[in-house]
């Protein structure tokens, strides 16, 4: 049984072929930065920014987030004294994503998942929003056993 609506799991398939290109890119775009400096902190400068820019981006945030995101995402993982106002601030920037998507669609994972989501489940887009970058993606389908 899946932890995710079907329309969360039409929308990841979806996104699935485009993730590696875009991590790559994020990637390149990091090392290009402080490669020229030919030594760098990669923990401060590579290892903490990176997943958050992929998750911000894959999901369909742009800079506009990406201080809240920023900011909120390390602190829900423990490295804060405040983890209930981080998850505060997670919760809003989902329900404004997911207004924003609603209203204009991109190509991201929100704009997706509200394409494939039923519109009674509208509601409720925020919240799974929020519980993406925290669970286990669904595994993949396998075809008819050969045994």
């Amino acid at each position: 049984m899946s932890i995710w609506p079907s329309y969360v799991e039409q929308a990841l398939r979806e996104l699935g072929p485009a993730t590696g290109s875009y991590v790559v890119q994020i990637v390149d775009e990091f090392v290009d930065e402080f490669a020229p400096a030919g030594q760098e902190d990669l923990v401060l400068r590579y290892a903490r920014p990176v997943p958050v820019h992929v998750t911000a981006g894959v999901l369909g945030m742009d800079e506009r987030y990406a201080a809240d995101i920023g900011q909120s995402l390390p602190a829900l993982m423990g490295r804060s004294s405040r983890p209930k106002r981080a998850h505060e601030a997670i919760k809003s920037v989902c329900e404004q994503l997911v207004a924003e998507k609603a209203r204009a669609a991109g190509p991201d994972l929100v704009s997706w998942m509200l394409h494939h989501a039923p519109p009674d489940q509208h509601a409720g887009m925020p919240s799974q929003v929020h519980r993406l970058p925290w669970a286990s993606p669904p595994p993949p389908r396998r075809g008819p056993s050969s045994s």
